[in-house]
């Protein structure tokens, strides 16, 4: 249902904008007659006004992030295109599983919009290695659509050729959100709290004993930074059936 709302979606884009590899979402704002506003520092990422005529993107002036900025504005610009409500303020609309703001149906709908405004799956699916993905391939891929790691990353395991890789980003050592390319259900095995010391943990490297409930033996682990105190983990290996998890 969220992938067919969403091709409708971008078909709209497309006939707007023509084809193109990846859309600029403040070029796409004025095609379709939406004012954006970035200087206002607001409790939310983002708001969409549409009244009396008037259609209104807001995105706060606390998000300095350029890539941030463009990932609030397409997520708004699905809500425009796929939703009839005259208002919509959203928070944490950058990450997979999003805060609760809307209805949660909703709320991944436009996020899948915005990744797909910015990285159409058709464009990426060529550039994926046809193997387990590495930090360095996502890295090529975020060059190649001008988006953030964060976001490259997302995409690329959603859409990875690989069947057991799983991504995880933990804050200030509690789990945020992760996701998968949706062949497993991981139910509550993931860890809340972070199993490893981000502080000195090797970029790329073999870990045994710390995943168990996801994988069968060693795995490949490769821990990216993008700030402080937040760090990416991507992990591969030989992932445990999810039945065997019903039945442990």
């Amino acid at each position: 249902m969220v992938k067919d709302v969403c091709a409708e979606a971008t078909n709209v884009v497309q006939c707007l904008m023509g084809k193109a590899s990846h859309y600029n979402p403040f070029a796409l704002c004025e095609r379709i007659g939406i004012s954006t506003i970035t200087d206002k520092p607001l409790q939310k990422d983002g708001y969409l006004v549409c009244s009396d005529g008037l259609k209104l993107i807001f995105v706060s002036s606390n998000i300095q992030n350029q890539h941030r900025r463009e990932f609030v504005v397409a997520h708004e610009i699905g809500h425009f295109l796929m939703h009839q409500e005259q208002l919509y303020c959203c928070s944490n609309v950058s990450v997979p599983l999003s805060e609760k703001v809307n209805s949660s149906r909703q709320e991944k709908e436009a996020n899948s919009f915005a990744t797909e405004l910015l990285a159409p799956a058709t464009e990426l699916l060529p550039l994926l290695p046809n193997r387990s993905l590495c930090f360095s391939d996502i890295s090529f891929i975020a060059d190649y659509f001008d988006i953030s790691m964060s976001h490259a990353a997302i995409k690329s395991i959603q859409c990875s050729k690989a069947a057991d890789e799983v991504l995880l980003c933990y804050e200030s050592g509690r789990l945020k959100w992760y996701t998968t390319n949706g062949s497993q259900e991981f139910k509550n095995k993931i860890p809340k709290r972070c199993p490893i010391d981000i502080s000195v943990a090797m970029t790329s490297t073999y870990a045994n004993g710390v995943w168990d409930d996801l994988f069968e033996g060693s795995v490949h682990q490769e821990v990216f930074r993008p700030y402080k105190d937040k760090a990416l983990i991507l992990l591969s290996g030989i992932m445990i059936d999810s039945a065997d998890w019903y039945n442990s």
